[in-house]
Formats: structure tokens, sequence, C-alpha cells
């Protein structure tokens, strides 16, 4: 987060594009990449990003950049170019000479540079008036100079033509990596070297050059000019001088008190490359090797706390390759959980915690076991179903109650258990581990996990009809969550409050949205990016923000990890799409999902409707609404997604000519107490009892006044495309009335708003008088 809004300051926050080139990116660790993927997704201004890497890059990342990014392959430079590209490098070549390094070349630039930067160690081609040129006037023939015929023994050869100590820095440098510090070369090198003038002829040699991008973290840093001349230098080698100065790249690193553990991977990386060289009967290996699992697992925490989640998956299992002993395995394992579900790798989460969980067992300790458990269940939860979470959770919660110490482990395990009763849409049987993890989290002074607490609260007291204590239990989490610098907290607080704010306070919604997935990705964990996304998406939908929704909706998809959350971004992007008359993108509605989930089960009956409102066969879904109707209620009452799912049932029913359906979806809301309703479903509800009526035949004046009201209900709270839609609506039963004057006014004030959504669609469908209407119908 912290470098995408430094890119967009650089850029003057959108008044100048940004180039941002990373070179070499097929080394690019996953948390690098990460970003990149992050920055084309959220960046809010001109970012342009230009990797160069060899093809593997996309081997191992094929979906890098998503559907923003364009993939350029370069092929090898034919004769015409390459002869170019040589002419440009030397002055008067002669024509034999450009021909033979033209064809050894192979259409590989870069053979061409070394080549020509070996006659330049040789001084056979010199600068003379700011070019270089044949340093006299005589032919120049390659083969008499030995030029060898691969890259590699060609700056294998450069490097055997440099004086002893500029090679011995040179390997040095090669040890440290591409790029690195005098610093550093002086404390691997020896002391009697003049390590300022050999660093100055190397410049001239182009072995290496001084970083001087100012945007560079590394500026005034040496590099190597040429990757391969660095891995040449590395290569040719002794095993023991390599090992050697491995180990005292070693002590420098961790001779700098200010570094503290960003250069654990680093660290780390020169202990494995020191035991990679060591003999088989070197007797520090084990003792290697246990130093490197160590930075690994530093490393691996620092990376989880800068929101670099997969990089820190990664950290954690190599430090569990060279973990020999169970009790140091098991807690490998049940850090690597975490992070796997940090990651969105909920497989990996649920490996890891079972063979955490199973250790533990082994070394009779049912407190680590449970919290291993607690990562197990709630991977089931996801990928299984709430009931094999429950199966795994409730037995080690039964066993650690009451249990000294096991404050934590009944937390996770309440955690997942109250989720699990949740979803099923067992409110009552939540409630009772929700309110044990707060007693624990207060007992403990634990604000991580009070703001935890705070947060399942909230969502409970929404969904029983207690919006105030809900939005304060938000509040109170996200203040805590602020205070304490835990940005997930945050983001999940926020929200829920997004989420409530949905039906009852649109700018809100909107406000809180935005704040959500702000410190979702400060957090990197792509789970709360999801949820934070969807209800971002579902806010500009009911803003009338139609192009924006489906953006939103559709980049999503493209990233989502939430198991079921391509149900909801579907339907998101399905509504947009069919106002602003495009093709919506093809989500499947058989998700492999958690069945038992009846928030899922609610969102895939949107899904299917949205599909079937498309294919103009909504007469086929009227046997689906009654049970999705009861995941709705189940999941939500009547707040957070109950306005965006409950319309579409209603009107699917009418759509079919299921009068009595339509009455029966519309009862539970017309039985609730008045003041429990939302002010969006109160519109709403306003509507569709007017439709319902006008399907029925009833008095024409109590169905234009329901219909009215539910403009009016729409206008208030100011969602501008419903009440467009709803005016649209009564337009059209005024014509049925014969009241085509006013029918006309209504589809006006319809029309007005649909050009200023841009919603071709329903323009494209919007009747202009009763005789367009009649023709339509």
């Amino acid at each position: 987060a912290a470098w995408s809004a430094f890119l967009e300051r650089v850029g003057g926050d959108g008044e100048h594009a940004v180039v941002v080139v990373v070179d070499d990116a097929q080394h690019a660790d996953d948390g690098l990449l990460d970003f990149l993927d992050y920055l084309l997704a959220g960046a809010r201004s001109g970012i342009f990003v230009l990797a160069l890497a060899r093809p593997e890059l996309l081997v191992r990342r094929p979906t890098l950049g998503g559907r923003r990014a364009s993939v350029v392959r370069l092929d090898p430079l034919d004769e015409p170019d390459m002869d170019r590209l040589i002419d440009g490098l030397v002055v008067g070549l002669p024509s034999s000479v450009r021909a033979t390094l033209a064809a050894r070349s192979e259409g590989i630039p870069l053979y061409a540079v070394e080549t020509v930067r070996a006659l330049i160690d040789r001084d056979a081609v010199v600068p003379r008036g700011g070019q270089y040129v044949l340093a006299d006037d005589s032919p120049l023939d390659l083969d008499a100079i030995g030029a060898p015929a691969s890259l590699q023994a060609l700056v294998a050869a450069r490097l055997d033509a440099l004086s002893p100590d500029e090679r011995r820095v040179v390997a040095d440098a090669s040890v440290l990596g591409t790029s690195f510090t005098r610093e550093g070369l002086a404390d691997l090198g020896d002391p009697a070297i003049d390590l300022d003038g050999v660093l100055a002829s190397l410049q001239r040699k182009e072995i290496i050059s001084v970083q001087q991008d100012r945007f560079s973290a590394e500026r005034g840093q040496y590099r190597f000019v040429q990757g391969v001349v660095r891995q040449v230098a590395y290569a040719t080698q002794s095993k023991r001088d390599r090992k050697a100065r491995h180990l005292a790249a070693v002590r420098f690193l961790e001779s700098d008190a200010d570094v503290g553990d960003e250069l654990a991977v680093v660290i780390a990386q020169h202990l494995k490359d020191a035991v990679d060289a060591s003999s088989p009967a070197d007797a520090d290996i084990s003792d290697l090797t246990v130093q490197a699992r160590d930075q690994l697992e530093r490393a691996a925490v620092h990376a989880r706390s800068l929101g670099a989640v997969s990089e820190s998956l990664r950290l954690f299992e190599a430090a569990l390759a060279r973990a020999d002993s169970p009790d140091l395995q098991a807690r490998l394992h049940l850090s690597a959980a975490r992070a796997a579900w940090d990651a969105g790798d909920y497989q990996a989460q649920g490996k890891h915690g079972q063979r955490a969980m199973e250790l533990f067992d082994g070394l009779e300790d049912p407190v680590q076991a449970g919290l291993a458990a607690g990562e197990l269940a709630e991977s089931l939860g996801l990928l299984t179903g709430q009931q094999a979470a429950i199966e795994i959770a409730e037995p080690r919660w039964q066993r650690l109650d009451g249990e000294p110490g096991a404050e934590k482990a009944l937390s996770k395990l309440g955690a997942v258990l109250g989720a699990s009763h949740v979803a099923l849409g067992e409110w009552e049987r939540a409630q009772t581990y929700v309110e044990r993890r707060l007693l624990l989290a207060e007992a403990a002074a634990d604000a991580a996990e009070l703001a935890a607490s705070h947060i399942a609260l909230g969502h409970r007291y929404l969904t029983i009809g207690a919006p105030a204590t809900a939005r304060a239990m938000n509040e109170s989490a996200v203040t805590i969550a602020l205070d304490q610098e835990l940005p997930l907290l945050a983001a999940r607080a926020l929200n829920n409050l997004a989420s409530g704010a949905a039906s009852r306070d649109l700018p809100q919604a909107l406000e809180y949205g935005n704040e959500g997935i702000s410190a979702a990705r400060r957090s990197g964990v792509p789970a709360m990016i999801d949820f934070t996304t969807a209800n971002y998406a579902l806010a500009l939908w009911n803003a009338g923000r139609l192009a924006e929704a489906r953006a939103t909706a559709k980049e999503a998809l493209e990233t989502a990890v939430v198991p079921g959350f391509s149900l909801l971004l579907g339907s998101v992007d399905a509504w947009a799409s069919d106002a602003l008359g495009v093709a919506p993108m093809d989500v499947g509605v058989d998700d492999d999902v958690a069945e038992d989930d009846v928030s899922v089960l609610a969102w895939r009956a949107a899904a299917v409707l949205a599909r079937a409102r498309t294919s103009g066969s909504l007469d086929s879904t009227v046997g689906m609404l009654e049970d999705a109707m009861a995941s709705t209620l189940a999941a939500n009452g009547f707040d957070d997604d109950f306005m965006f799912l409950w319309p579409p049932l209603v009107e699917a029913a009418l759509a079919a000519g299921d009068i009595p359906m339509a009455e029966r979806l519309l009862e539970p809301v017309a039985t609730a107490a008045f003041g429990v309703l939302a002010p969006a479903v109160r519109a709403q509800f306003r509507r569709l009892r007017g439709l319902v009526g006008a399907a029925r035949g009833d008095d024409p004046a109590v169905v234009e006044a329901e219909l009215r009201a539910g403009i009016a209900g729409f206008a208030a709270f100011g969602a501008v495309g419903l009440t467009a839609r709803a005016q649209e609506e009564l337009g059209r039963w005024l014509a049925d009335q014969g009241r085509e004057a006013d029918a006309s006014s209504e589809f006006a004030s319809a029309r007005a708003t649909y050009e200023e959504l841009g919603a071709a669609g329903w323009l494209a469908r919007l009747p202009a008088s009763r005789a367009v209407a009649d023709s339509q119908a």
C-alpha cells in the first residue's frame, strides 16, 4: 500500500503517467509479484509496469497482471537489425568483421555487446569523440583474438583478462548479489587491495556501474552491468571459496544492528548457499542449517507483518524443510497454516493444520493441538462444509474448556465454531461461542481478540435487528485495530460497517467500503480484499454507478480466492451488464463450495435468477424461491445483503405469474416490526407490494400509492438507478390504466436518469408511450 501511494505521488496523483521498469523479473519473489498484481488492480492513476523477464516467469505466474497485462515475446534480431546494432556500438567497423560478429551473435544483442566490451578490454576499440571506434586503421580479425563461440565463454574470457585484484573484487561482488555496496566489498575483501581504484577500473571496463536512479532504493550502490557477468563470476569459483565468501557476507549483514529482521531472508539465503557449497565432511553443516532455518522463520514472520502473505507462507515452508524435530515441525506447520489462510491457500492451511495437530497430539500438548485443530476446521468450513468444521472443532473445545492456559486455543476454536453456526443460520448456538470469546479476550487483555469479538458481536446484533448497537461494536473494533496497527481487523470491521450501511445510509456505505478496501490491501490478505471489494461493488450498484460496479466486480472475479464469491460478484456483473446493455461474464453457478453455508446458498439463488432473467426463463425458477428466501433470512435477517437478495425472488414469482408465491415471499417483511426494516428495504417492500397488488388487480389508488411510496423511498435513500427503475414500472402500470400522459411523464424521468447513468440496456427497453408499451408487450 505504501509503495502504491508513493508511485501515485510520483505521478502527481494522476497528473503524469509513471513507468515502473522491473528488470530480470524472473528472479522476483512472490512478494514482489503480488505487489505488481496489487498495483495494477488498485492504482488510482496512470502507472505502466514494464517487466523484462525470461519465459519461465509466465510458467511460474501465468496470470501475472490479469487482464491488464500484455505479453510481448522478443525473437532474435534479424541480420539487418543486428548490423544496425553493431554499427551503433562501434563506428566504422569493417563489413567483414560486422558480418562475422552478427553471425556469431545469432540474433542475441547481448553477445554483440559483450564482444565489443571484450574488444574495449583489449584496447582494440577505444572511445574517441564521444563514440567507440577501432584503435587504428588496421583490419580487425575476430578469429585472431579468439572470440569464444558462447556468451558464457565470452564473459569468462573477459573475466580471465582482468587483473588479480579485479578478479578478486568481482568474485566477492558476485556472492553479494546483482547489486552491492562498497562497505560490503570492503568487509569481504583483502584490505591490501586498492578498492576504490579497482572499482573505478571495473566501471571503465563496463563490468559494474553505479545506481543513479533517484527513485531506486539502491541509489549509490554498485551493480553488475549484466546479470550474466555475475552468474559466470559466481559459477567459476571453487565451492570452498564460495562458502567462505557467503559466511563472510553473513557476518557483515549481521553486524548491522539497524537492520533487524529486514535482511533475514538475505542472511538465510547466504547460509543456505554456504550449506550447498559445503563438503560432506564439513563439521559446521548442521549448525549452518539451524541458523538458516531460524533466519527463514524470522523472515516469514517479518513478511507476514508487512502483508507479503504468499512470501510468508513460502518462507515458513522453506524453514519446515530444514526442521528435524517433531516440536519444531509442529510449531512451523502451525505458523504455515496461519500464513496459508492469509494467502488464501485454504488447501495448504488444512494440510499444515492437520499435520500440526497430529504432531502436537503426539507431543501430548493439547493446547497447541487445539490451535492447530482450529486452523484445520477453518479450512474445512470453507472447502468442505460447516458440519465438517464443527466435527473437528467441537471435541477440542469440550476438551480444553476450563483448562488453564488454553485461552488462545479456545478463542480460535470459538471463532471457528461461532462462524460455522452463523453460516448454518444457527444464531443462538453461535452466540454462546461469541460471548465466551469476548470474555476470554477481556480476561487476557488481548486487544486483537477483543476487536475480533466486537466484530462478531456486531454481526450478530445486525442480523437480529439492532443496527445501532452493531454499528457501535464495529466502530469500537475499528478504533482498537487502528490503535494496535491491525489492518486485517480494521478491514473486517469497516467491511461490516459498509454492509450495515448498505441499506441504511448509502454515502456511509461507500465511504466505509473505500476505507475497508484500503485497510484490506494494507493487510495483504486476499480473502479480506474479496470481502471488502464485494461490498463496495454492491454499494456502487445501489448508487447507480453502474460502470464502476461492473468494473469492480469483474476485476475482483479475476483474483477472488474465497469459495462462493464468484456467485456474488457474478450477480453484480450480471445486473450492471444488463443495465449497461453489454454481455455479462460467463460465471458458473455450480461452484465447488460448501453446500451448507446459507449465505452461499442465497447468493447461488441470486446468480441463478440473474442468468434466468438474461435468458428469459424466470418461470423455471419458481420451485427454488421459497428455499432461497429461507437461506436469505437465515443468513442476513432483514439487513446486510437482504435488500439485494430478496427483491429478485419476488420479481421472479411475478414474472412466472405465481401471485400466491409472491405473497408468501412478501409475508416475512410485511409482519416484521417497522422499525427493524432499513430505509432501502422499506422502499423495496412498498414497491414490491405495489407490483403484487397490480398483478392481483387491487384498488388502483392503493397500487399507485404503494408504487409512488417506493419511488420516494429510493430517492430519499439516494439509489438513483433503483428510483428510475421504479418510475419505469409505475409508468408501465399507468399506461395499462389508460393514463398515457402520466405514464409518459414517468418514462421521461426514467429516461433522463438512464441517459445520465449510461444505462443503454435499460434505455433500449424503455417505452415512450402506451403505443410503444403495447408493441413491446
